[in-house]
């Protein structure tokens, strides 16, 4: 186990410290979705509707009740299509609302048909972007996952993992389990992230090397991977949900110019700052939650509202109030490798779009206006808030009528298929 021996000592003693006084005098602090991820049922295997003999364990870089995002979409696609999905929560036991007691460190619940959540509670719970797992504890959960494959009943499985720290565990899995594969679903460019230890970024290269195939979201992505390993690479961008293209825009009667996501350190702040100084008349609305001081102190501002996370259910909704909707990001490695999901959400739901000049959103063409400069925002903004043609938000809606998650999960299921042909 890594880290300074006060840094140990701190870990052994965090899950005692959590439940025993800070959840307790401050219960505000415990996550909502500590809580919200115990009421489901516990999995029986009549309960399941497999149509394939393949269970597919996703091994996720966020937990299924926060924010929804790629990996939840696509656990999602593979269950409607028949096959059992296994989706392991990433927190390893904080979750758990009891300190770690031996023969209690295992739930399988089944949160949605087909789709199943594995709670692995290990004596320490590691705060899974702060270390490598030691490989007891890779072997800990090596044990869980292949302990609920037994309970789904199948005979071959595909691992989807999209962190490092599971790296150990999958290749476990995939030594006792010859019917098997494994994929890593490289969806962000890790250096780029602050909160991510040095070892865990590191690790990737072995993950890469490991994988029997890598599935990339953008072409930096791509070339990325390209330089570390010779496995196999495909490139599965990212999508919109059904549910954006069937909203109905309600635009607000004042212009509201309107972001959705993640509010952290690459969050162009001082572009919003200066649209928002320029056009009092405006209302800018960041949905979200803020993970960065500066995005904070935007709401010193009477024209800034930050309304926090808002659940996935209500997005569509919330985005149709949009005059204008915004992607200001600061252009670093970072940003330059991603391919933004909010881009297909805006779109889908027929809206005009401002963002920074990223290389992902450069074959969106007409249908991204891309800013420069915190002038350059404004005047990009002014544009996209004037009238239109009648028929642009149906283009709009057409020019990413295939790019869903419906269709990304057909492509990963041929994929999935294909790996496991005998």
């Amino acid at each position: 186990m890594s880290g300074t021996l006060a840094e140990r000592l701190f870990e052994r003693l965090r899950p005692w410290y959590l439940r025993r006084i800070y959840f307790k005098w401050v219960p505000e602090s415990k996550p909502e979705y500590f809580s919200s991820c115990w009421d489901f049922p516990e999995f029986s295997p009549p309960l399941l509707e497999k149509t394939k003999d393949i269970a597919v364990i996703f091994l996720p870089m966020n937990d299924w009740h926060t924010r929804i995002q790629r990996s939840q979409q696509l656990a999602r696609e593979m269950a409607r299509r028949g096959f059992p999905v296994i989706y392991v929560n990433p927190h390893l036991g904080r979750e758990f609302p009891d300190l770690y007691r031996r023969g209690q460190n295992y739930r399988l619940l089944q949160i949605e048909p087909n789709l199943l959540e594995l709670h692995i509670h290990l004596p320490r719970e590691p705060v899974f972007h702060h270390r490598r797992l030691a490989p007891d504890e890779s072997s800990r959960v090596a044990a869980a996952v292949r302990r609920a494959l037994a309970e789904v009943d199948v005979k071959r499985s595909v691992q989807i993992a999209a962190f490092p720290i599971w790296l150990d565990a999958a290749l476990a899995i995939r030594r006792d389990l010859p019917l098997g594969s494994f994929l890593y679903d490289c969806h962000d460019y890790l250096p780029g992230f602050s909160n991510i230890a040095p070892e865990i970024v590191v690790q990737e290269t072995e993950l890469l090397r490991s994988s029997d195939l890598v599935l990339c979201t953008s072409d930096a992505l791509m070339a990325r991977a390209a330089s570390v390993t010779a496995a196999p690479r495909v490139l599965l961008r990212n999508a919109a949900a059904d549910d954006f293209f069937r909203v109905t825009p309600q635009p607000s009667t004042q212009i509201l110019i309107g972001y959705a996501g993640a509010l952290d350190s690459w969050f162009d702040v001082e572009a919003v700052r200066f649209a928002a100084e320029s056009r009092p008349d405006w209302r800018f609305e960041l949905i979200g939650r803020v993970e960065n001081d500066a995005v904070l102190a935007l709401s010193a501002l009477p024209n800034v509202q930050l309304t926090g996370e808002v659940p996935f259910s209500e997005l569509p909704q919330r985005l149709a109030r949009f005059t204008v909707a915004v992607i200001p990001f600061l252009i670093n490695p970072l940003i330059e490798a991603t391919d933004p999901i909010k881009a297909y959400e805006y779109l889908a739901c027929g809206l005009p779009v401002v963002a920074s000049a990223m290389p992902e959103l450069e074959r969106f063409g007409e249908w991204i206006a891309c800013y420069e400069s915190p002038a350059d925002f404004v005047a990009k903004l002014n544009r996209a808030a004037g009238p239109e043609p009648d028929d642009v938000l149906a283009r709009r809606r057409r020019f990413v009528e295939t790019e869903t998650w419906n269709a990304r999960g057909a492509k990963l299921a041929e994929i999935i298929e294909q790996l496991n042909v005998s």
